[in-house]
C-alpha cells in the first residue's frame, strides 16, 4: 500500500523521530512487527530519522504499514502523531476488513493441518488456550463498553433537559418523573453486565459506586432537594466518562495483546495462500478500538472547554483559542465517517458554537449548553462502535473452537 499525502513523508519521519527516543525506536518495532523486525529494515548504529525513514521504507514494501501504524496510534493516541498516521494511512481506521469473513476462511486451514500429526496438535492446544483467553479479556472490555456508552447517553439526555431552576408544579413533576426513570434505568443497563465481569475489581468499584450515587438520587428527589438532584446526575456522569476513557485504553490494549501471528505460524505455507495476513487480524481490532478512543478523547475535550466557560476577556480568548484546535480535530475525524446525516449534525453543531462565539450575544452558558450537545452527537457513534465490536467478537469465536483439539 503506498502511503498517501498529506502528510508530507518527512513530516511524518520528524513526528515519529521527535516522539520516539533512539531506545524506543526498536522497542516499538519489536513490539509492532515481532522480535527480528527491527533488525531487519535498519540498524541502531544510524541517525534516528534515518532509521525511521527505513523502517517506513520496509514496513511499505512488506505491506505491514497497518501493523505498525496501528501500534504508533496507540502508543501515542493524544499527539498529533494520529492525524499524521490517518491522513498517511486512512485504511486503519477507515474501511476496516470484515473480521467474520476473515476467521471462516481460516477455519479449513487450520482443520487440515490439525489433521497431521500429534506436534501440531499439541501446539494447537496451546495457541486455543492463548487465543480463548485473550478473547475472554477482549470480550470483558466489549461488554464493559457497550454498558458504558448507553449509560452516558442516558444520562446525557437527563443532563440536556434537567433544570434545578423550574419551579412550576408541572416542570417539577415532569423533573421527577424522568429521574425516576433514568434511576430505573440506570439499574435495567447495570443488571446487563454479566456476573464476570461485575466481579472484576475495576469494574465492580464502578458499579458499586454508581449504585450509591442511584440511591442519593432517589433521596434527593424524595427530598425535592433539586440541587443535590442535579449533583448526583452530574457526579454519575463524571464517573461514567472517567470509566469509560479506561475501558476504552483497556480496549486497545487487548486488541494488540490478541495473537492471531500464533495462527499464522500454526498453519504455516497455508497463511501464504489465503489471499490476506491472518496476523492482520489485530490491526483490525486495534483500528476499531482506536476509532473508538478517539471520539472518547475528543468528547471529553468537549466536556472540559465546557468546563472553562465564563466571563472575562481573557477566559473568552482562551476558549476560543481551544475552541478552534478542537473544532479541527472533530471535523477532520468526522469527514472520515461514512454515516453523513450524523457527520452533517456534527457540522452543523460546530458551526452554531462557531457563531455564538463570534456573536456579541454569546452566552456563556448558551455556550455550554451548545458544547454539551456537540458532546452528546459524538456519543452518539459509540454504541454503533459497540455494536460491531461484539460481532467482531462473535466472528473471532469460531477461531478458538476450531483450535479445540480435544
Amino acid at each position: 500500500m503506498t502511503l498517501q499525502t498529506p502528510p508530507s513523508r518527512d513530516r511524518l519521519i520528524r513526528t515519529i523521530a521527535t516522539l520516539a527516543g533512539n531506545e524506543d525506536i526498536e522497542l516499538f518495532v519489536r513490539r509492532a512487527l515481532g522480535a527480528n523486525a527491527y533488525g531487519r529494515y535498519t540498524s541502531p548504529a544510524k541517525p534516528r530519522d534515518e532509521q525511521i525513514a527505513e523502517i517506513l521504507d520496509g514496513v511499505e514494501k512488506d505491506g505491514l504499514e497497518r501493523w505498525l501504524f496501528a501500534h504508533l496510534m496507540a502508543r501515542w493516541v493524544t499527539t498529533n502523531l494520529v492525524r499524521d498516521i490517518v491522513d498517511a494511512c486512512p485504511s486503519i481506521i477507515r474501511g476496516l476488513p470484515d473480521t467474520t469473513q476473515l476467521v471462516q476462511r481460516l477455519i479449513e486451514p487450520i482443520k487440515q493441518k490439525l489433521g497431521r500429526d500429534q506436534a501440531t496438535l499439541l501446539k494447537a492446544a496451546d495457541v486455543r488456550k492463548e487465543i480463548s483467553d485473550d478473547l475472554g479479556r477482549l470480550a470483558d472490555d466489549i461488554f464493559v463498553h457497550g454498558g458504558l456508552s448507553r449509560l452516558q447517553a442516558i444520562v446525557a439526555d437527563v443532563l440536556e433537559t434537567y433544570d434545578p431552576q423550574a419551579n412550576s408544579p408541572k416542570a417539577v413533576a415532569l423533573h421527577g418523573n424522568r429521574i425516576r426513570q433514568l434511576a430505573d434505568e440506570i439499574r435495567d443497563e447495570v443488571s446487563l453486565l454479566p456476573d464476570r465481569v461485575v466481579k472484576l475489581p475495576d469494574e465492580g468499584k464502578w458499579v458499586d459506586e454508581v449504585k450509591i450515587l442511584t440511591s442519593a438520587l432517589e433521596a434527593a428527589l424524595e427530598k425535592n432537594d433539586q440541587a443535590g438532584v442535579g449533583d448526583c446526575i452530574a457526579s454519575i456522569s463524571r464517573l461514567l466518562r472517567k470509566n469509560f476513557a479506561r475501558v476504552n485504553r483497556s480496549l486497545v490494549a487487548r486488541a494488540e495483546d490478541f495473537r492471531t501471528d500464533r495462527v499464522a505460524a500454526l498453519i504455516g505455507e497455508a497463511a501464504q495462500e489465503l489471499g490476506f495476513d491472518v496476523a492482520d487480524i489485530r490491526p483490525t481490532l486495534v483500528g476499531r478500538a482506536l476509532t473508538s478512543q478517539i471520539w472518547q478523547l475528543l468528547e471529553s475535550e468537549l466536556w472540559l472547554l465546557a468546563d472553562l466557560t465564563g466571563d472575562g476577556e481573557d477566559t473568552w480568548r482562551d476558549l476560543y483559542k481551544s475552541w478552534l484546535e478542537l473544532k479541527t480535530k472533530v471535523l477532520w475525524l468526522a469527514a472520515l465517517t461514512a454515516e453523513e446525516s450524523w457527520r452533517q449534525n456534527l457540522q452543523e453543531a460546530a458551526e452554531s458554537i462557531e457563531d455564538l462565539m463570534g456573536s456579541q450575544d454569546g452566552q456563556s452558558a448558551d455556550i455550554k449548553t451548545r458544547l454539551n450537545a456537540m458532546a452528546a452527537i459524538i456519543q452518539d457513534r459509540f454504541e454503533p462502535l459497540s455494536e460491531q465490536l461484539k460481532k467482531d467478537y462473535a466472528g473471532l469465536k469460531p477461531l478458538v473452537n476450531a483450535l479445540d483439539v480435544l
